[in-house]
């Protein structure tokens, strides 16, 4: 443990080392890019809770967010974190949207971000059993009329949501493929 935490310091070294005077820089433009995946991960959540369940709601979210010690320690750090955390969103967004209006448009915008997720950190792969258990309980539960109006999939036919569903996995997969150059 001891050797490899040696070899990842001596790597930074030579990495700061490589860059010369504009390790600064680079180090800057690294952190304010995350600083700025952060800010708009704080404002998609301000924007769904707003659309959801109102501006009260909406701005309670966005503190709890904001002020939540994990953002506040790595919001700005080079890390997977935070791209993860956008990309997870995002997708869980994607989702509910393909639920409620399912169209093919919507589907591949899904397949699409759910793609980068699974590209950001392993841990999303989680995202796709969440999506298919979301999607069966919808059909599961698709016999509520409150729900069936709400929610455009469940009046598709079961032939449908499947495609849908599978488009959604061969574009996540296809944008996995193109994120590691095939």
């Amino acid at each position: 443990d001891v050797a490899l935490n040696d070899s990842r310091w001596n790597a930074g070294h030579a990495f700061q080392q490589s860059l010369g005077q504009a390790y600064h820089e680079v180090f800057v433009r690294a952190r304010l890019t995350i600083m700025w995946v952060t800010l708009l991960t704080a404002f998609l959540i301000y924007r769904v809770a707003q659309r959801g369940i109102g501006q009260g709601a909406a701005l309670m979210a966005l503190t709890l967010f904001c002020f939540n010690p994990l953002v506040l320690a790595h919001g700005a750090l080079v890390t997977t974190d935070a791209g993860f955390s956008l990309a997870f969103l995002g997708a869980c967004i994607a989702a509910v949207r393909l639920l409620q209006v399912p169209t093919t448009g919507r589907a591949l915008v899904l397949g699409v971000v759910l793609g980068l997720a699974l590209l950001t950190k392993f841990t999303a792969v989680l995202l796709v059993p969440m999506l298919l258990a979301a999607a069966g309980l919808m059909s599961v539960l698709g016999s509520r009329p409150d729900l069936a109006a709400a929610y455009g999939w469940l009046r598709l036919p079961a032939l449908r949501r499947s495609l849908q569903l599978l488009l959604v996995l061969v574009i996540a997969t296809g944008v996995v493929n193109a994120g590691y150059l095939f």
